[in-house]
């Protein structure tokens, strides 16, 4: 399959092929300017976001309809303007988060999702969203994602780390 007649050549061919790709990356680190390094910093590095959300998930299956679907989608997005509406007229996040939100992880928390950053597998409307936020403040139109809509609240945000101490993360990703 590999085109090797027996372990030697696979090894043989597995060396060759891990020590062209050192060369391969050397070349590109030492390629990679220090404008580009600090473009990338100043766009895309940003410091831990700890955030408050309430979900909720339409409630579809795979034999519904199309207009069924679309159905339980309008409710959810419903449900969650009417909680944002409940929000502006003062009511308590945490308690709406532990009463109404579809995240079973997050929910009887308050909705607390602990400090997270763009390398961790957020959905990336969420993400953005959060970004988006100013400290204490919460989405005022729902945010669609993969697993419905959201109502966030940006809870604290930590500094960007130091340039010099994300550089070679940087490199790496460049």
């Amino acid at each position: 399959y590999l085109g090797v007649e027996d372990e030697d050549e696979l090894r043989d061919m597995l060396s060759l092929e891990y020590k062209r790709n050192l060369a391969i990356e050397d070349h590109v680190e030492d390629s990679i300017t220090d404008d580009e390094i600090e473009k990338y910093y100043n766009d895309e590095v940003i410091g831990d976001i700890k955030v408050r959300h309430i979900l909720i998930s339409p409630e579809v299956n795979d034999d519904m309809s199309t207009e069924e679907k679309q159905e339980a989608e309008d409710k959810a997005k419903k449900e969650a303007e009417d909680l944002i509406k409940q929000l502006d007229d003062g009511a308590d996040f945490e308690e709406l988060a532990k009463k109404y939100s579809d995240d079973t992880g997050s929910a009887k928390n308050g909705g607390l999702i602990d400090y997270f950053n763009k390398d961790d597998n957020m959905d990336e409307a969420f993400l953005n969203a959060s970004i988006d936020l100013k400290k204490g403040e919460y989405t005022e139109e729902p945010v669609k994602s993969s697993y419905g809509y959201h109502i966030i609240l940006k809870v604290d945000q930590k500094d960007k780390p130091k340039l010099k101490k994300v550089k070679d993360d940087i490199i790496k990703t460049l």
